[in-house]
């Protein structure tokens, strides 16, 4: 079988970096291959040079059995390669059908744009890819993190491509949607497509793909058959150490104090009646499917989006509608972690010393004055605290691989010393080591008294790192369990509104 492409010994070095020593991949037709490796394995490095993104210094590349050395994104895109990037490149304020469309618009008479097929197309699409909740004239800035996404497959599946590679695809999706996907990514594999599946959730590596390629500090490692190797064998083969990412949340303390709860709250985006407890040295986690209201819990809490009804009470102080804010709450010791880290977290183009200090500014500052000294100081301790690899805390942050940027985001938190921590999505597009090294600090927190709410779409997770576990199904938590008493099923099906009145929270 020839292979839809092949990659032998891609090598590339940036200014005092060796980001590629040797990149090898070869993907056949109708298959999908898993690509795995920690942040700065090099994975990013090689799909950007295939992709005809970043020009190789050496290796050779074959495309549909012929030599292939691609001189812009453009010219792949036009040989049948599509690629769905983590971080999207949606246009926010134009619509599902333009975004699809934008750049290869299609004419009618007279040169007029013909958007009545362009529109036509679009819902076929949306149509047949089960993505009935989106329409071709919703704005992108309408729609959740986890629907932009599905939109960027729509995408890269308008026409249908000889190649999709795809970087962490489920990162932002629940698990409804992420059968959905596999179910596309099959579709797409039975008729002949070849898939390069780019993921840190390693449990999806057997459900979805039939070949997996290693990758560590820029090489190529090894290629093994999916079937054939465990889960533990590649954390190994990613890390070269035997690394677990589980970790037991710390003994609760009888008698702690509530630091978080809401009341019959409420909200226009359709939150209901919700009701959330969270006591010192807790961690809850709430989850639940797309559109059940868990993606607005957090912008709630924070007061990002208005409360409509219903009592916020944190640290003892209870809050209602119009006196909820980001800053009075941050300023009350609370901190909030946004799902969305490139778009609402951090500041891309400024260092890690300014992205760590932002939020503990009061706290280093006299008079209005910062003090430097004691900012570049604390922020070198958590720099170690936490193994963040930068090579200074003058870096700019978006230098950093997705782990170490969250374990920044992370030490923001910590320096403010905030009692209440709301982490949406804390892992979310992380390595499995950068991953284990979250969870401890999560358990840190929670051991020094913090309450943490932790808003998750991945169910494994919540199972492993909380103490309880809230299921949000139509804007309401509607059973609490115990996460040691409670099965991956049990939760799921409490998302689609089957439970035992025994659970009802």
């Amino acid at each position: 079988m020839t292979p839809i492409l092949k990659a032998s010994g891609i090598q590339k070095s940036f200014p005092g970096v060796v980001a590629l020593a040797n990149g090898e991949l070869s993907v056949n037709p109708g298959e999908v291959h898993g690509l795995v490796g920690e942040n700065g394995a090099g994975k990013s490095t090689l799909v950007s040079v295939i992709c005809g993104a970043t020009p190789p210094d050496a290796g050779s590349i074959e495309y549909l059995g012929e030599p292939f050395a691609p001189r812009s994104p453009r010219e792949a895109y036009n040989a049948g390669i599509r690629v769905v990037f983590q971080h999207l490149s949606l246009i926010p304020f134009l619509t599902v059908t333009e975004n699809l469309y934008v750049g290869r618009e299609l004419s009618g008479g007279l040169g007029f744009l013909n958007r009545g097929a362009m529109r036509k197309r679009v819902d076929a699409t949306l149509q047949e890819l089960g993505f009935a909740h989106i329409g071709g004239q919703d704005r992108i800035i309408h729609l959740s993190t986890s629907q932009r996404f599905l939109v960027e497959v729509a995408k890269a599946v308008l026409y249908a491509p000889k190649l999709l590679i795809m970087d962490e695809p489920t990162a932002a999706l629940n698990d409804a949607e992420t059968e959905l996907l596999f179910s596309i990514t099959r579709k797409l594999r039975d008729e002949g497509s070849g898939i390069v599946w780019i993921t840190h959730r390693l449990e999806e590596l057997a459900q979805i793909t039939d070949r997996i390629t290693v990758m560590r500090d820029g090489a190529w490692v090894e290629t093994v058959d999916s079937a054939d190797v465990t889960r533990d064998a590649i954390i190994s083969s990613m890390t070269g150490r035997k690394i677990t990412a589980e970790a037991l949340p710390p003994p609760l303390k009888a008698g702690a104090p509530v630091y978080l709860r809401t009341s019959g709250v409420s909200s226009d985006d359709g939150l209901h009646d919700l009701g959330i407890e969270v006591h010192s040295g807790e961690v809850v986690g709430i989850g639940g499917l797309a559109g059940s209201g868990i993606e607005e819990v957090g912008r709630l809490l924070f007061g990002v989006t208005p409360l409509r009804a219903g009592t916020v009470e944190i640290l003892g102080r209870t809050y209602r509608r119009g006196q909820l804010s980001p800053g009075k709450l941050s300023r009350s010791g609370v901190f909030y972690l946004p799902g969305d880290r490139m778009g609402e977290g951090i500041f891309d183009v400024r260092p890690v010393l300014e992205n760590t200090s932002v939020s503990a500014l009061p706290q280093l500052s006299n008079f209005g004055f910062l003090r430097r000294g004691e900012e570049r100081s604390s922020v070198r301790g958590f720099i170690e605290r936490l193994g963040i690899k930068t090579r200074s805390a003058g870096q700019v942050i978006d230098k950093l691989s997705g782990g170490n940027q969250q374990k920044v985001l992370f030490a923001r938190g910590m320096l403010t010393k905030a009692d209440v921590f709301i982490l949406e999505e804390p892992t979310q597009g992380v390595d499995v080591g950068a991953k284990a090294d979250i969870y401890k600090v999560i358990h840190e927190l929670a051991e020094n008294g913090a309450a943490v709410l932790v808003i998750s779409t991945d169910t494994r997770e919540l199972l492993t790192i909380c103490h309880r576990l809230l299921a949000v199904h139509d804007g309401r938590v509607i059973a609490s369990f115990n996460a040691d008493e409670v099965t991956e099923d049990r939760l799921v099906s409490a998302y689609f509104g089957q439970i035992d009145e025994r659970e009802t929270a």
